[in-house]
């Protein structure tokens, strides 16, 4: 996050910070992040205790099953959090009662449109801490009406990652804050689960950059992107074919990749080359397709980097060309390698469909030629799966 952009949100803070078990993706739950509206209370169910309601029985009902919570605040809501972390990104697990006991859910503002702190209250208390913990993830926000959404747990990853997305949450806006996702997962994987934050182009489509990251509580960053997309992002401007891809490792390289102008510069010019390297990859997609790391391995001089292509399908959509960096951490760097690119649809979110090879280079004079890649098209039809494989 640029420092200008936290610093403004810094100044509207007031001091703060599926379960993956049964909950791989959308198509294996139907619940999602919990709707907090309060069930009004309608009839007694039971006229010898007139406290158990059919409205109380269905809230607590969505309470316990729900997958996740997300409520926005300005007053912290545990005594450490995001505000004092360094970064706009922040994690930590609840794995006990204890640890849950330091939630503040009277920090909640009662009178927004959408949350309600009884219902936090309610989902923390109906967590069975005997089997399962609480990532609590957070995200400083410039306006309220944002927030974190729970999307899908990527299994393709390991250890696996919850994936949330910071998009509009449709609630009035009241300035800058916090907004804090609580996602139940099991106790096994508490210890080792990462959290991936997506940044929506729709909640900010203004912005010409969209950042991506991948951490471990409480911040730990293990892969960091910025993506730029556009229908008149042309190769000239960039350096890379469609699709492309290149290994930035040195300063003069990402000079002539980014210059003073590019929309890259800022991410490019805090990039420290002893210590990491970035990753670029080039493709064209549907408007709303997402790109990022889902792990890179490096052996010796050569990297392989597996790139998640996560496509909404959302209706019929322009095509778009779009260019994402990724900020990789290495006191080596690669010379060469393969971007594997895999094109993942919502509704499966753990099955790839199609899959698209690119190669990578350091040498700044091959990452204009014309390069060979491999797709394969992946389709299930009643239990069987065929692949088809073009090469250009």
């Amino acid at each position: 996050m640029p420092p200008s952009r936290r610093a403004l949100l810094r100044t509207g803070l007031l001091g703060v910070a599926g379960a993956l078990a049964g909950c791989s993706g959308r198509e294996e739950t139907t619940t999602q992040t919990t709707r907090t509206t309060k069930s009004t209370p309608r009839t007694t169910r039971h006229s010898t205790d007139a406290r158990t309601t059919i409205g109380e029985t269905t809230e607590a009902t969505r309470t316990a099953n729900a997958t996740a919570v997300e409520f926005v605040h300005r007053a912290p809501v545990f005594g450490w959090g995001v505000a004092d972390a360094g970064t706009w990104y922040y994690g930590h697990v609840l794995d006990g009662e204890g640890d849950a006991d330091g939630l503040d859910a009277s920090s909640v503002p009662g009178d927004v449109a959408g949350q309600d702190p009884e219902t936090v209250r309610r989902f923390v208390a109906d967590t069975d801490f005997e089997t399962t913990a609480i990532l609590a993830v957070q995200a400083e926000v410039e306006s309220s009406s944002h927030g974190l959404d729970f999307e899908f747990v990527n299994r393709a990853s390991s250890p696996p990652r919850v994936v949330a997305f910071l998009r509009d949450r449709d609630r009035a806006e009241f300035g800058s804050g916090v907004s804090t996702l609580l996602v139940r997962v099991p106790a096994a994987d508490a210890s080792r689960v990462e959290t991936t934050v997506v940044e929506s182009d729709f909640a900010f489509d203004g912005r010409e950059r969209h950042p991506v990251v991948t951490f471990a509580p409480p911040n730990d960053t293990q892969f960091e992107s910025v993506r730029v997309r556009g229908r008149d992002l042309r190769e000239e401007a960039v350096g890379l074919p469609d699709p492309g891809g290149a290994l930035i490792t040195e300063p003069d390289a990402a000079s002539a990749f980014a210059g003073a102008e590019s929309v890259f510069s800022e991410f490019v010019r805090a990039t420290d080359f002893d210590r990491s390297y970035l990753l670029a990859v080039r493709s064209s997609f549907d408007a709303l397709d997402y790109f990022w790391p889902q792990s890179v391995v490096q052996d010796g001089g050569r990297v392989v980097a597996d790139v998640r292509q996560y496509d909404p399908q959302i209706g019929i959509n322009p095509i778009y060309s779009s260019v994402t960096l990724t900020r990789i951490r290495a006191s080596s760097p690669p010379d060469r390698g393969t971007a594997v690119v895999r094109r993942y649809r919502e509704a499966r979110p753990n099955v790839p469909v199609e899959t698209e090879i690119v190669p990578l280079s350091a040498d700044p004079e091959k990452w204009r030629r014309a390069t060979r890649t491999a797709t394969t098209a992946i389709e299930t039809t009643r239990g069987k799966t065929t692949a088809t494989d073009t090469r250009s």
